[in-house]
């Protein structure tokens, strides 16, 4: 891969990242918007509950907590052998729990190194798609255009 591209790659996770994170520790101070109430006033997220920075099936950041991946497991979106220790290891970041415990640096650091690699696969393998497509529309003319 491009040095060029390595790089953009490298920025565009740190910044993507870094936006979930903000968006996750506003949701556990309990500010985050999520809609209006029937009587007009702001709805927010519930404070000081762990909120965890997962990546979704398009690969966007998305923050979830306990409740929101309980109704994923019962709509049979998520596993049911998935459980909140799972959740720890395989988010990308964490908010503090209700006691105030907070994430450790070197595990900051190594889940957002984690992000990148993850970010660096999944470009990779959308380029590979990418490639099968473009070769396959190129056949399909070509029998198209053979037929008439």
């Amino acid at each position: 891969m491009k040095i060029l591209r390595k790089f953009y790659i490298w920025l565009y996770s740190n910044i993507d990242l870094w936006l979930a994170i903000q968006k996750a520790e506003k949701a556990y101070r309990g500010e985050y918007v999520i809609g209006q109430n029937r009587d007009k006033t702001k709805r927010f997220l519930v404070g000081r509950t762990r909120y965890y920075v997962m990546p979704d099936a398009d690969d966007k950041l998305r923050i979830m907590n306990r409740r929101q991946m309980h109704k994923l497991r019962v709509m049979r979106v998520m596993s049911n052998e998935a459980k909140v220790r799972h959740l720890m290891k395989e988010s990308f970041y964490f908010t503090p729990d209700g006691s105030g415990e907070r994430i450790y640096d070197e595990l900051k650091e190594y889940k957002r190194k984690k992000y990148i690699e993850y970010r660096m696969a999944t470009y990779e393998k959308r380029k590979l798609i990418r490639k099968q497509n473009r070769l396959l529309r190129k056949r399909v003319r070509s029998v198209r255009t053979k037929g008439l």
